[in-house]
């Protein structure tokens, strides 16, 4: 598209809006229509649009296709100092000649996954250092989405290590000598 309608296309926005934009990868011609800062409840909601107007490309490649519906989506993406970060699409469902219908891939997140693809990095950096359980507290997430997330790319979770106890040994194994290796000979 040329500058013109891209200016036509695209309304006057805060430029705090355009940071967002580029650490999400929002792509043209969807845009940050409006941030919600909520102190109550500790989050950030931000809510993306397109123009009534706009045209997008088909996973498989076809470009210039039409919006056949809409299917609203939240992705959890990462903390903004202490506030939960959510970000609000109706993803545009689009009529392939060649593949049908099909939901338009958004460039911020995987297919079908609630989760940004900062927040996914962030899980795994973090899945080095806790446990599930404790991981998901910490980001406020399911323990069932973390753990999703660590199969995905086949990461295996870490277990919580017993903590306190000793490994109990029966009598047998107490009062048994202890296996000396033989001296070797020259």
């Amino acid at each position: 598209m040329d500058q013109i309608t891209i200016d036509v296309m695209k309304p006057k926005i805060n430029p705090v809006y355009l940071d967002f934009e580029k650490i999400y990868e929002v792509p043209f011609p969807i845009y940050i229509h409006n941030m919600d800062f909520s102190n109550d409840s500790g989050r950030v909601d931000i809510h993306l649009l397109y123009h009534k107007r706009a045209t997008f490309t088909c996973p498989c490649g076809k470009e210039n296709l039409k919006v056949h519906s809409k299917l609203p989506r939240i992705w959890r993406g990462l903390d903004i100092a202490k506030y939960g970060c959510y970000i609000h699409l109706d993803v545009p469902r689009l009529i392939c000649p060649e593949c049908g219908v099909r939901t338009y891939q958004v460039p911020w997140a995987r297919d079908h996954s609630h989760l940004t693809h900062l927040m996914e990095q962030n899980i795994l950096t973090l899945s080095n250092y806790m446990p599930i359980g404790i991981l998901a507290k910490f980001l406020g997430e399911s323990e069932n989405r973390v753990s999703n997330v660590l199969t995905h790319f086949a990461i295996s979770p870490k277990v919580p290590a017993t903590r306190g106890r000793k490994k109990r040994t029966s009598p047998v194994e107490k009062s048994a000598p202890k296996m000396v290796p033989a001296a070797e000979e020259e």
